[in-house]
């Protein structure tokens, strides 16, 4: 089956049957969908295009910026477009991501309407995005987070035998969680620090409280290049995750967490590699060094702090 980036350089690869005019696009179809189709192309300035096809015309779609630009159009056979026209070609990676999870996202849509709420579902989540990473990738201390999230994720399907879903449903810090993962008999924070450093920071109040037994992991990562040996890339330890999904619905779900922390499928994250030394583990109970709103005076609304890391060994579990 074609993808979308091997679509979209077949289109711009091909010399163009027709002169295109200043305002013209040329598209190619490239998969239908349940509702309307999916098209790749090229416009006039010969820039990369996609397009959805629809019956009815659309409501008003968010805006993505100046380095991919949304429309609408009225098509001349009838029925309307939204067309993405990627303007600044260093994010053409970035552009073939959007496309691709426009295309996953909405190819089920079952009626006009709602294949209009799914376009501003996903363009909306995408308007975020640019606006956290308008460079489209992650800075590396983001990477060294999610990296040690990832791992958790991946060991609590392999080592705690839970199936895939309610792994995706417990991981709660992209939606803005007090904790990483939240299962039902569990809360667990996720700490990815340098093998050197001496402490761990908490960035709330909240982090280290909750009403459920409450772990701390603490993995220690070492920043490596690509080809050293056991290292690992942010990009492989998530497509080692996808493999395990085994439904269309815990592919979207998983994907849609990744989009929220503002990850995108670039091939950025290939140099993006660690190789892990070790992973602490620690109860957070009784008198555990932290911070939270029982503790601190009425009048400090907030706080981040760190906890020297030599000081909790009596808390390993």
């Amino acid at each position: 089956m074609t993808t979308v980036s091997e679509a979209l350089q077949d289109v711009l690869r091909q010399p163009l049957p027709r002169p295109l005019g200043k305002d013209d696009t040329f598209l190619k179809h490239h998969k239908s969908m349940k509702e309307g189709g999916f098209h790749v192309g090229v416009s006039a300035s010969g820039n990369p295009v996609v397009a959805i096809s629809l019956s009815s015309r659309p409501p008003t779609m968010p805006k993505l910026g100046s380095s991919v630009t949304v429309s609408s159009e009225k098509r001349a056979s009838g029925g309307w477009f939204v067309l993405l026209e990627l303007m600044n070609n260093q994010l053409y990676d970035v552009f073939v991501s959007l496309s691709s999870d426009i295309l996953t996202y909405c190819f089920h849509a079952p009626s006009s309407d709602d294949l209009h709420n799914a376009l501003i579902e996903r363009l909306e989540k995408w308007k975020a995005l640019f606006a956290i990473n308008p460079r489209g990738v992650l800075t590396f201390e983001a990477c060294k987070g999610l990296f040690g999230e990832l791992l958790f994720f991946k060991q609590s399907i392999v080592s705690r035998a839970l199936d895939f879903t309610a792994v995706t449903k417990a991981w709660v810090g992209p939606d803005g969680g007090r904790q990483d993962f939240q299962f039902p008999d569990i809360c667990v924070e996720i700490k990815s620090v340098s093998p050197t450093a001496d402490s761990v920071k908490i960035s709330s109040l909240d982090q280290l409280s909750s009403d459920l037994p409450l772990t701390l992991i603490v993995y220690d990562l070492d920043a490596v290049e690509s080809t050293a040996p056991g290292g690992r890339s942010l990009r492989e330890l998530i497509k080692e995750i996808q493999a395990m999904c085994s439904t269309e619905d815990d592919k979207i779900s998983f994907q849609r967490k990744l989009l929220t922390v503002g990850y995108i499928d670039v091939a950025f994250y290939d140099s993006v590699c660690f190789i892990v030394n070790r992973a602490r583990k620690y109860s957070v109970k009784g008198d555990f060094p932290r911070l939270d709103r029982s503790t601190v005076p009425r009048e400090i609304v907030e706080a981040a702090y760190s906890i020297r890391l030599t000081t909790l060994e009596r808390f390993v579990d």
